[in-house]
């Protein structure tokens, strides 16, 4: 099957064909799905690098770059980034840079290398941690458009995608309240990165609203890409005979899945004699026993809506820098 038996099929010309297999953006999406369906229905495959040949300086490559592969939070990002760009004939690229996050020089070796023309069309940041002091001055040297997700208040001149943070703790602490609570404890990743900055600023400017109290050795530092560490923090917290507080606020699913299976291997029972709240919402979160009560972020929507700004940007790249927040929901289940 060739390009001329395609658009035969759809009822469209070729040169329709073409822009949707190289513009897919430019074709109205009705007539676009109608392509597709003609390739899909007769396995067409096809070659995104002898695409390329025939049309120079366009890639049909999106690259998202994730801090790590050992958070479920940026596999759904993915997800919903993927089903976007797909519909529109992009390839999503996803690149973990690990321990190299902090690594300066690495870091200009990986921003020189994505910065070859010939490799990708747009660029998802995923995370705050690309904001650090290692990254940032890599970011100018990047020429094609770039969307930002859930990144700090210094990329204010980049199109972001956000989550409003402030609104999600505002309702765990309005369901606290109702549920009778006085006193909680915070379980954060570490002070190096600007969510736990972000997060504990509102978590502390929150409390006086609802009478709640929050001492300072009641926050915890942990780790937001591993079960054993916030496991291991709470099993020795359960030692130690310490005042604990009624409540463990965890800042994502996976510390938050650590300290409970801490509580229960140490006899006790959740939300009985302690309670804890996670965020993210990760799907394991609804089948842990007991079901993890969480403050739900809009994972897929956030990755979606960041491949449209990117599309559109890509499109229109004069267009000024836009910040979208997505609210989050609390999902309340049998942890608190």
């Amino acid at each position: 099957m060739n390009i001329k038996d395609i658009a035969k099929q759809a009822g469209v010309s070729t040169a329709t064909v073409s822009r949707a297999l190289n513009n897919p953006e430019k074709v109205k999406k009705d007539t676009l799905e109608r392509v597709m369906r003609v390739i899909d229905d007769n396995q067409y495959s096809l070659n995104p690098f002898a695409r390329n040949l025939a049309s120079p300086g366009r890639t049909n490559n999106i690259v998202m770059l994730i801090p790590n592969l050992a958070n479920p939070f940026f596999f759904e990002l993915i997800k919903g980034a993927e089903t976007v760009l797909s519909e529109y004939g992009y390839y999503l690229h996803a690149h973990s840079l690990g321990l190299h996050i902090n690594d300066s020089v690495m870091l200009e070796k990986i921003i020189d290398d994505l910065g070859n023309e010939g490799f990708f069309d747009g660029l998802i940041l995923a995370g705050s941690l690309f904001f650090n002091k290692a990254f940032i001055p890599g970011i100018p040297k990047l020429s094609k458009p770039i969307v930002c997700i859930n990144p700090n208040p210094i990329a204010n001149d980049l199109d972001s995608v956000l989550v409003d943070e402030r609104t999600g703790i505002w309702l765990t602490y309005e369901h606290l309240t109702k549920k009778g609570y006085n006193n909680i404890g915070v379980i954060h990743g570490g002070y190096h990165i600007d969510l736990t900055v972000r997060k504990l600023k509102y978590v502390k400017e929150l409390l006086a609203d609802f009478n709640l109290t929050l001492k300072e050795e009641w926050i915890y530092e942990s780790s937001y890409d591993t079960i054993e560490d916030s496991y291991r923090i709470m099993s020795g917290l359960l030692q130690s005979g310490r005042e604990l507080p009624q409540v463990f606020l965890c800042l994502n699913d996976l510390m938050a899945i650590g300290i409970s299976r801490a509580i229960l291997d140490k006899g006790y029972s959740i939300p009985k004699d302690f309670a804890v709240v996670g965020s993210d919402d990760i799907s394991f979160s609804k089948y842990f026993n007991p079901s993890l009560t969480s403050i739900k972020v809009p994972t897929e929507d956030l990755g979606k809506t960041a491949a449209r700004i990117l599309l559109n940007k890509m499109s229109n790249p004069n267009l000024p820098p836009q910040r979208i927040y997505l609210p989050p929901t609390l999902i309340v289940r049998e942890s608190c």
